[in-house]
């Protein structure tokens, strides 16, 4: 039981950096699709619906795929090699 608790503890931490480090996209477009596709566990076209304007699923899914890649920091800025 202790171990087991110990685990979800250690989840807990891990989706509570996670949703800070989402918190603090300063991209408020690419923050709120992570959202929605991650967090709220909508298909693409769901999120392309709910950004509106003229952004497709396919739009989106590239968006957030390019930001990811990219390894960024949620400013923007890409991260340095350690």
């Amino acid at each position: 039981k202790e171990e087991l608790e110990q685990m979800v503890h250690g989840y807990q931490t891990e989706l509570d950096h996670l949703e800070e480090w989402v918190e603090s996209i300063e991209d408020i477009q690419i923050q709120t699709m992570i959202e929605l596709r991650y967090k709220e566990r909508m298909t693409w076209n769901q999120v392309a619906d709910e950004m509106g304007t003229v952004n497709t699923d396919d739009s989106c899914r590239k968006m957030v795929e390019r930001f990811l890649a990219k390894g960024s920091d949620p400013d923007g800025s890409k991260k340095d090699d350690e």
